[in-house]
């Protein structure tokens, strides 16, 4: 209890007191589907029945999976070659799965720097340029230094994304069978087209014997169906991005920075580390 409140006040400082603005105006509804957590089985099975449809998604990635002999989630490089393969974006996930609201900053950096350093051993010519927060979790510090090593940001709070957005925390919707009937998940494409909204939709497993997290590849391919029916283009991170960015321009808010003067001085990072020690 005591951490859930505490992730809900740290999550809310970072959401008052640093955005990633952009307005988001489309011609029409845009889907992206995601993945969390390098599931070896999302791998193959949402990697398939996307590319049967001529779709694209995105796969967050944390490299501590990668060969995990003792639980799930584990994938190999082989799983991600042929998802690259098939035109899928592969997105950052920090390398150990950590919480960020419950990680020094230091630390969190680190972690996630170390991602890459892994994917560039393996992809030398790829960078990471779209994140997802593990559990949804954030500070205002990690927010800031990911809203400007990334160019975008998914968490899970719910929501489409149309108007005046926060590109360094895009809301989505949870993809889970045991969660959202088809009915459900079609009320919300309709939603999306009324709006013009780009709606994102995230998951883990994708396999039959699916977790309360994630969605068997049979609902998966039903939803895409759906979204083919309403001709709404279903489209990577990346892809979608484009589309919005042919609009306008990002602009950063930073609550701490007072136009900017504080940035100056060291107690600019003091006040902020003091702010996140208290909280935690």
């Amino acid at each position: 209890m005591i951490y859930r409140l505490k992730k809900l006040i740290r999550r809310g400082i970072a959401t008052q007191m640093y955005s990633k603005k952009h307005f988001v105006d489309l011609k029409g509804p845009i889907v992206s589907i995601t993945f969390d957590d390098s599931f070896g089985c999302t791998f193959e099975n949402a990697g398939k029945v996307l590319a049967d449809r001529g779709m694209f998604g995105t796969f967050y990635v944390s490299f501590s999976f990668l060969k995990n002999q003792n639980e799930q989630p584990s994938f190999q490089i082989e799983h991600l070659e042929k998802v690259i393969r098939q035109g899928h974006e592969i997105g950052c996930h920090t390398y150990d799965h950590i919480d960020l609201s419950k990680t020094r900053f230091k630390n969190a950096i680190q972690d996630i720097l170390n991602n890459q350093k892994h994917l560039d051993r393996y992809f030398p010519q790829m960078k990471f340029r779209n994140f997802s927060y593990p559990f949804g979790a954030e500070t205002y510090m990690v927010k800031k230094f990911i809203g400007n090593r990334f160019l975008t940001a998914r968490g899970n709070r719910p929501g489409m994304n149309v108007g005046t957005c926060d590109m360094a925390n895009l809301k989505s919707i949870k993809l889970y069978e045991n969660k959202y009937t088809l009915d459900d998940i079609r009320e919300k494409l309709d939603q999306a087209i009324e709006k013009k909204a780009w709606l994102i939709f995230h998951t883990h497993d994708v396999q039959e014997n699916y977790s309360q997290y994630g969605c068997s590849p049979g609902y998966l391919d039903k939803v895409l169906y759906a979204c083919q029916e309403r001709r709404i283009p279903v489209r990577s991170i990346h892809q979608a991005l484009a589309a919005t960015h042919s609009k306008s321009t990002v602009e950063q808010y930073d609550g701490f920075a007072m136009q900017n003067v504080l940035n100056r001085y060291p107690v600019y990072l003091i006040a902020s580390q003091l702010l996140e020690a208290v909280i935690f």
